[in-house]
């Protein structure tokens, strides 16, 4: 019984840890489309993108863990794979370098 709790416990946990995760995205707000002067929409739906496309696939990075640079790399790498169009990566990226590492690492 003891060990049944126990793996009952561990399962809730990990669920947790997981939803957690992949709701830490910054969701866009007005003031960021403001600054990175790039529409609401534009950034909403590249957020949407990222998580459906590249999220399918396999755990998705917090936009600031890389450089614009590296998020142009790693898409050019990922789009054929992953099927997305160029209008697609464009909205992607747009959101990504809205929230990305700035510091050149």
């Amino acid at each position: 019984m003891n060990y049944k709790l126990s793996y009952f416990s561990f399962a809730i946990m990990l669920s947790i840890l997981f939803y957690g995760c992949g709701s830490s995205l910054k969701v866009p707000t007005i003031v960021d489309a403001k600054s990175s002067g790039i529409s609401i929409d534009t950034l909403l739906k590249g957020r949407e993108l990222y998580i459906n496309n590249c999220g399918a696939c396999h755990n998705l990075y917090l936009p600031n863990k890389h450089t614009d640079r590296e998020w142009e790399e790693t898409m050019k790498s990922m789009q054929k794979k992953a099927k997305i169009t160029d209008s697609q990566a464009s909205i992607i990226l747009k959101y990504l370098s809205t929230y990305s590492n700035k510091i050149k690492k």
